[in-house]
């Protein structure tokens, strides 16, 4: 941290995007996330100028992966498998080479009054699961590094 992170976000392999820009420092995150973005190189700079970011950036790599959602008492539960990743040229293409992630990631998203309730080391205890912190990026971009 600090650490800004621009992600173009597809469902369901359609050309609707969803454009997010997060923010994270030591004290704060914050989210904005702008939905039904229409890709184009153009239209990226211009988003980008509009949120004041000017410095070069350049597409990392793509994720892909199967999600399930499910509803409990305590808020949204996710879980995600069959993780692939690719690295990414400039024009946003994909290469031919998949790297596969066999992890299986749960994750408990909990919002509103509920997160003041919400004891993550009960809910750990009963499902017996080990609390850490993940992210499909980094362990995509490692994937890669560790080829090399």
């Amino acid at each position: 941290t600090p650490r800004k992170k621009i992600r173009l976000r597809s469902y369901n392999n359609l050309q609707d995007y969803s454009l997010e820009f997060k923010y994270t420092n030591a004290y704060h995150r914050k989210k904005i996330v702008l939905k039904n973005f229409k890709y184009s190189q153009l239209e990226l700079i211009k988003i980008l100028k509009e949120y004041n970011i000017n410095e070069l950036i350049y597409p990392k790599i793509g994720v892909t992966y199967l999600r399930y959602y499910f509803l409990s008492s305590l808020g949204r539960i996710t879980v995600d498998q069959n993780i692939y990743f690719q690295q990414v040229n400039n024009s946003l293409q994909l290469s031919n080479r998949l790297i596969r992630d066999r992890k299986i990631i749960l994750e408990l998203k909990i919002e509103g009054k509920e997160r003041e309730k919400f004891d993550k080391n009960e809910i750990a205890r009963y499902f017996k699961f080990k609390e850490i912190r993940n992210s499909k990026y980094c362990n995509g971009v490692n994937s890669f590094i560790n080829l090399y």
